[in-house]
């Protein structure tokens, strides 16, 4: 029976019975210079998401341009003249697209400098990270409420989304664990985040621990902290990932989507920072020179 899918077999077995008695060097040089214009064509964009459809696009384009078809007639020519079959053009045009890929993600990836630093978590601090997940678009929705402009209404919008619905509060998940701390002090008014959210600000705080911490102390590396930490968020695949997946499908400017970004980065780490100090001033304070009743942790994040 003859179908698409057999043609394209019986085609590629063919090719390959000959392969090594031709010379493809310039349909491959040409394929991969082709392939690499696609690639490039998302490096202007910031965000993963809007990078990835860059490239898919220009993909698309070069698949269903006449310049792709040339390519494959004249190797398929050279090869004893078998007929163009487009099934396997597509095939193999894919596959070198993916290694390609492949190649520039591990040449582009910063080197992981997790086993420097300890950044593993606790249990106990990963449910005071979900209730700062809760806070800070508890925070943003009472800024951008009071503002009059469509940007502001975009945000409300998608920030609401990061609240758990009422019909899924009873849900359980694998990060149950992490919403311990909040449903026993929760009296119906905290801002419960999703799943999602939570990920996201758990990659967040990852690299803030691994960029400071009190070995960052020792070695007298403190100047300009808050930039450091906020280049090293922005440069962060997982952070950046994790953030795609929030924002992809309800914001679709990428220039308001990086502007929120920056917003809710500079916030937690304006956050942590203050908190990483206080916490350096308790261990290092005499603890009789502590003074005044300890406030709570909603009016301590209040204050910053």
């Amino acid at each position: 029976m003859v179908t698409p899918g057999n043609t394209a077999k019986n085609t590629a077995a063919a090719i390959l019975q000959i392969w090594g008695t031709i010379n493809p060097t310039v349909f491959i040089t040409s394929l991969c210079i082709e392939l690499w214009s696609v690639i490039v064509t998302g490096e202007k964009s910031v965000l993963s998401s809007a990078a990835n459809e860059a490239m898919f696009s220009a993909y698309h384009k070069f698949c269903t341009s006449e310049r792709y078809h040339t390519l494959w007639k004249t190797l398929m020519s050279d090869i004893c003249k078998i007929e163009p079959c487009f099934i396997l053009h597509k095939f193999v045009t894919k596959k070198v697209l993916e290694g390609i890929l492949q190649k520039k993600h591990s040449a582009d990836v910063p080197i992981s400098h997790d086993t420097d630093t300890n950044v593993d978590m606790t249990k106990a601090e990963e449910q005071v990270l979900r209730y700062i997940a809760g806070y800070i678009p508890h925070a943003l929705l009472r800024r951008y409420q009071k503002q009059n402009n469509k940007i502001a209404e975009l945000y409300v919008s998608f920030l609401k989304q990061w609240k758990v619905s009422s019909a899924n509060s009873t849900h359980e998940t694998f990060l149950q664990y992490t919403k311990g701390w909040i449903e026993a002090v929760n009296r119906g008014g905290l801002f419960v985040v999703t799943d999602d959210v939570y990920l996201f600000f758990r990659a967040v705080e990852k690299v803030v621990r691994r960029t400071a911490n009190f070995q960052q102390f020792r070695y007298g590396k403190l100047t300009g902290i808050k930039d450091t930490i906020i280049g090293n968020l922005e440069s962060d695949v997982k952070v950046n990932l994790y953030w795609c997946k929030l924002a992809s499908e309800s914001i679709s400017n990428e220039k308001a989507s990086i502007a929120l970004l920056e917003t809710v980065l500079t916030y937690f780490v304006h956050l942590r920072c203050r908190a990483f100090a206080d916490a350096y001033v308790l261990v290092t304070k005499p603890r009789n020179s502590e003074k005044g009743e300890k406030k709570s942790l909603r009016k301590s994040l209040s204050k910053n």
